[in-house]
């Protein structure tokens, strides 16, 4: 399991979280679960540095997605097609 550092904009405010996950994908469904989480600007991996930008869009149209899929295949798909890993 990895450590990641999230850049979020939490009530119109820029706040720096961490998470605990093994990929990517899980971080971002967990920002997207989490409903004070307006939008993500980037995530660093902490063990490589790797990161992730985001254009900081709004996560709704995920949480859209995610109310509508019943399969979590599905939201993993349309996860790979946002992020670059």
């Amino acid at each position: 399991m990895d450590e990641y550092t999230i850049e979020v904009i939490i009530e119109g405010y820029q706040e720096t979280i961490k998470s605990y996950s093994n990929s990517v994908y899980h971080v971002v469904d967990a920002m997207v679960n989490l409903s004070t989480v307006v939008s993500v600007s980037k995530i660093t991996r902490e063990k490589d540095q790797q990161v992730w930008d985001f254009s900081g869009d709004s996560l709704e149209p995920l949480r859209k997605l995610r109310s509508e899929a019943g399969n979590e295949a599905r939201i993993q798909q349309e996860l790979e097609k946002i992020i670059e890993v």
